[in-house]
Order: structure tokens, then C-alpha cells, then sequence
């Protein structure tokens, strides 16, 4: 059933499938002790392509393009670089920066993005007719809003069913 003026797009497709996965990798162990699944906030995100030319292009040259997996970690002057996705493929450790000082690169969001006024609207909605169920609803009250922020959703493939 659809919502009048609510499509299944794929941005919510793909948020309700991280929002589920991360429910069943926090519950997915009790021993030796759960798993620790930390969420990510608007500060975690860094400006890492400030680096890019100063670092990467000299220790891989001819090889950025083939780099599949790259792990960076808070507080770290050093990433790790596979360039298969196999497992067992090898890793190489690249430094970043020097040891003596770390990397203080800016975020790539200085504060939280809102939404548009709008979308705040229909998403209180949501929650009050508990559309949304209640154990995820802190996250959508929490939401920051704003008049100015346009409200532009791309076209969906599929129609509502009053228009049909």
C-alpha cells in the first residue's frame, strides 16, 4: 500500500536496509560480548580529497584507480589498501601523515544538513499515526529543518495509487 505523496525510492530503500542491518549486527552476538556497531554523525566525516595530491599521488602512482578496499581510522596516520576484494588478498599500510602530528582535516559537514520544512511535516506525521514504529522514531523527532532548504525529491518509476 502506498502513502499519498510518499513513493518507495531508493534513498529509503537503502536507509531501511542499513537501519535493519545495523538492529541485526548489534544483536547478533551475546558472547563472549555483542558486537559494537558505532553510528556515524556529521563530525565523522572528513575532507580526505585535501589530501589526495599531497599524499596518495606519490605513494600510488598508477595505482589509486585500483585500490578496492581502503580502511582509515580515527586518530590514525596511517590507511590500509587491498586492491582485490578476496579476503585473503594482501594489505599494504600507506602513511599519511607524519607520526609526530596528526591529521586535523575539516569536516565535510560543519553541522548537521536539514531537511526541508515539508519533509518535516509528512515525517511528524509518519510518526504520529505510527506509520514509523515508535523504537525508531527518536531519530526522525530529531531532525533539524529548514524553511530555506528546497524540497526536491527526484521522480519515481512508480505511481501512487491515486494516481492511478
Amino acid at each position: 500500500m502506498y502513502l499519498t505523496g510518499h513513493t518507495y525510492m531508493t534513498v529509503d530503500s537503502a536507509y531501511a536496509t542499513t537501519e535493519n542491518q545495523y538492529t541485526v549486527f548489534q544483536t547478533a552476538r551475546k558472547n563472549p560480548k555483542p558486537f559494537d556497531v558505532e553510528k556515524l554523525n556529521h563530525t565523522d566525516f572528513k575532507r580526505w580529497d585535501l589530501l589526495a595530491d599531497k599524499y596518495f599521488v606519490g605513494n600510488l602512482v598508477g595505482k589509486i584507480s585500483k585500490i578496492r578496499v581502503a580502511t582509515f581510522k580515527k586518530n590514525c596516520t596511517s590507511a590500509t589498501v587491498k586492491y582485490s576484494m578476496d579476503p585473503e588478498a594482501p594489505v599494504f599500510r600507506i602513511e599519511i601523515a607524519s607520526k609526530t602530528k596528526l591529521l586535523d582535516l575539516p569536516d565535510c559537514y560543519p553541522k548537521v544538513l536539514p531537511i526541508s520544512e515539508l519533509k518535516h511535516k509528512d515525517l511528524m506525521k509518519l510518526c504520529t499515526e505510527k506509520v514509523i514504529p515508535q523504537q525508531f522514531q527518536a531519530e526522525y523527532l530529531n531532525l533539524t529543518f529548514s524553511k530555506k532548504t528546497k524540497y526536491c525529491l527526484a521522480e519515481s518509476d512508480i505511481e501512487d495509487e491515486g494516481d492511478q
